[in-house]
């Protein structure tokens, strides 16, 4: 349970509130909740995020279900961003 809100400022762009309840919390294998912003038609659309062992690493997988056709594409490339991120400052800390 609970909620949470991120609000994305991108230089270019409009600013984004994005909003969502959480509905599994599996540490530290798995992240799933409710994502809500304009984008998705202000209707709740559901991210899973599992962390799978593999070898002396980690698989991350995302999964974004439920998402309005329209929105599919920009919210690929927001994930993908995003993980792209994620794997630098993960590689920066080893």
């Amino acid at each position: 349970g609970g909620g949470f809100r991120v609000v994305m400022v991108p230089k270019d762009r409009e600013t984004v509130e994005h909003w969502g309840e959480y509905l599994r919390i599996e540490p530290p294998s798995l992240l799933s909740f409710t994502w809500i912003s304009k984008n998705t038609d202000r209707w709740p659309s559901e991210v899973t995020i599992e962390f799978r062992e593999e070898g002396d690493g980690t698989e991350l997988v995302l999964t974004h279900r439920g998402l309005p056709e329209k929105a599919v594409n920009g919210h690929r490339a927001g994930w993908t961003e995003i993980i792209e991120q994620l794997e630098q400052v993960v590689a920066e800390k080893r």
